[in-house]
């Protein structure tokens, strides 16, 4: 039908969106390449798919009509009982997290983008209940990867992190511990991260009796687990944001206080905008560990260097990662440098 063909092209144009969402944060310039490759003879060919790279601000125009076209066309949030599908509500939070990236961000954006998203879903009463795998599709997914067999959709990250495998190269900081244990957040540390004892030697976690591993993954055969791609207490944290930079702390601190509540945490005590801006940091790292944000999160705010830099072992040595400006983006890959010979690499490599 027309409707279902309209839907299928907003599904994939909001793809390419968050595609390119994600290339541009990582490397920065993007060549834009909107249309298929012209197939016609290899000169046509060439034509189509040398393409250099564009501005940042190009980019995220790209983004932006791609996203527009998919919140008129894809499917309302209450329909699909399946949070796989791509409905109006993960584009709007797109829309709200582009908004609050883009190189000048827009935080009137920002606010109206959440505002379209938060009346539609809900927390889940019990932060576990987001990882026992008996909360599948819940009232707070947004966008939820389905485990649905390997043949489809199967699932590596509980494979990565559960089990005496590859863990120990994925393991915790002493920071985001600390930080846990600091903030008196039982709740979201043992959700989020479980200690074993696997007899693993490590300079940083000295006790082989109690070695972190992530858990918000959790299924010991390696499959069941979705995966949240968007879910309400990340928008909400980012609506808190928008709230904070407008100058209204009373707003922001009751979404924040909504998000500290649910794990049993007390009123945030923040009364300035800095300490308010603190706050909602430490709470999307708490309540997001390992969910694929706290990088974008630190380079958007302007905090990646500084506290990368400071990052200290378990003895409280400063580990001296040095980190440059250049080094928060990518370098363009040399096979793809091979290929186009209309890119140039990014500065610093």
């Amino acid at each position: 039908s027309t409707t279902r063909k309209a839907q299928i092209l907003g599904e994939s144009r909001f793809m390419r969106a968050f595609t390119y969402f994600d290339m541009v944060r990582l490397f920065g310039r993007l060549p834009i390449i909107l249309q298929p490759a012209d197939l016609t003879n290899s000169q046509s060919l060439i034509q189509s798919t040398f393409v250099a790279q564009s501005s940042v601000d190009s980019v995220y125009d790209a983004i932006l009509q791609d996203l527009w076209f998919a919140k008129d066309n894809v499917q309302d949030d209450n329909i699909p009982s399946n949070k796989m599908v791509v409905t109006k509500g993960a584009v709007n939070s797109i829309l709200a997290k582009v908004y609050a990236t883009m190189p000048t961000p827009n935080w009137d954006s920002v606010a109206y983008y959440c505002d379209k998203v938060i009346p539609d879903y809900s927390l889940v009463p019990d932060f576990n209940f987001l990882w026992d795998n008996n909360h599948k599709n819940n009232s707070e997914a947004i966008w939820e990867f389905n485990y649905v067999g390997w043949s489809v959709i199967g699932n590596w990250i509980p494979s990565q992190f559960i089990g005496s495998g590859w863990k120990k190269f994925s393991t915790p900081t002493n920071d985001l511990v600390n930080t846990y244990r600091a903030e008196g957040d039982s709740v979201r540390l043992h959700a989020s991260i479980t200690f074993v004892n696997y007899g693993w030697s490590d300079p940083y976690w000295k006790d082989p009796n109690n070695y972190p591993i992530l858990s918000k993954y959790n299924d010991p055969n390696n499959g069941i687990n979705d995966f949240y791609a968007i879910r309400l207490a990340d928008i909400l944290l980012l609506r808190a944001e928008a709230y904070n930079n407008a100058g209204d702390i009373t707003n922001a601190a009751l979404l924040v206080n909504k998000v500290r509540n649910r794990v049993g945490l007390p009123n945030t005590t923040a009364a300035t905008q800095a300490d308010m801006a603190m706050v909602i940091a430490t709470e999307r790292r708490l309540e997001l560990a390992f969910e694929g944000q706290r990088r974008f999160d630190l380079i958007r705010t302007g905090q990646a260097i500084a506290v990368m830099n400071t990052q200290k072992d378990g003895t409280g040595n400063n580990l001296n990662y040095n980190v440059q400006p250049d080094e928060l983006i990518y370098p363009v890959p040399q096979q793809q440098l091979d290929l186009n010979p209309k890119l140039v690499q990014n500065p610093g490599y």
